[in-house]
């Protein structure tokens, strides 16, 4: 634990990097969760419903244009965040109900299709800004580190590198740090 505290001020200065990645690790969690496995049963209920859709149909853009709206506008109103929250996921799921029982089941077939790259393209974006943030901060962190030995070493008495090998020296500041 201790090891862990020093190595705090390597680490504040990154502060803004970190939480970019632990951001874009949030969002690869939450796009991983649109996997095929959670589209599969929409599909069964679109494709195996007993009844085909009334006369009157609503085409999927309208059906989506029109369950956002009346989400955005849950949000909008009311007193609280857990109330408001609340009502439109009740409104974000009836919208999907709609359009599952109104809509034709190809197109909503190909607007899953099309979700479903956005989330994978979406999810792969976020894991990369995750990785690229990650390595910054590992590499920057250990430029600190290396610095701060550099200039502990430099100012060792000259007596000491006759007691310790240039190598051994040499080996701890570039590969143990």
């Amino acid at each position: 634990m201790k090891t862990i505290l020093r190595l705090g001020p390597y680490f504040r200065p990154l502060w803004r990097t970190v939480t970019v990645g632990l951001l874009c690790m949030v969002l690869y969690a939450w796009f991983s969760g649109f996997s095929i496995g959670l589209i599969l049963p929409i599909v069964d209920k679109v494709f195996m419903r007993a009844k085909t859709p009334a006369a009157a149909t609503i085409s999927v853009s309208e059906g989506i244009h029109q369950t956002w709206s009346e989400t955005r506008t849950a949000l909008a109103e009311g007193k609280g965040v857990r109330p408001r929250l609340t009502e439109a996921k009740t409104r974000f799921v009836a919208g999907l109900r709609r359009l599952q029982n109104q809509a034709p089941p190809l197109d909503i077939l190909a607007w899953l299709c099309v979700i479903s790259l956005a989330a994978v393209l979406l999810r792969n974006a976020a894991d990369y800004g995750r990785k690229i943030a990650f390595v910054r901060v590992e590499q920057r962190a250990a430029e600190s580190i290396r610095d701060d030995l550099f200039h502990h070493v430099v100012h060792f008495p000259l007596a000491t590198f006759t007691r310790i090998p240039s190598g051994q020296v040499v080996s701890r500041m570039v590969t143990d740090v």
